[in-house]
């Protein structure tokens, strides 16, 4: 039997980080079950972090103050954030 996903509803989520960290994006679209956070880079850059990429890892920083916040590194193919 396959499973079906919906969307509970948009809102203000809080991702914790294993630093401690917490980084909160708005107008975010949650669904119940999934059983991961999916995060679309595009999101994270527009909620006042930039953005550095290459072929193995991204790194997302604080915009006034370059403090990096998120690390994700490639893993089967998706950047999983550590």
């Amino acid at each position: 039997m396959q499973q079906r996903l919906w969307s509970d509803g948009i809102g203000t989520i809080v991702i914790k980080l294993e630093n401690n960290r917490q980084v909160f994006l708005e107008d975010t679209l949650h669904v119940p079950g999934i059983g991961y956070t999916l995060v679309s880079a595009k999101k994270l850059l527009g909620s006042k972090l930039i953005g550095q990429f290459d072929d193995h890892r991204m790194l997302f920083s604080r915009r006034s103050d370059n403090v990096l916040l998120i690390e994700a590194t490639i893993r089967n193919r998706l950047y999983i954030i550590s």
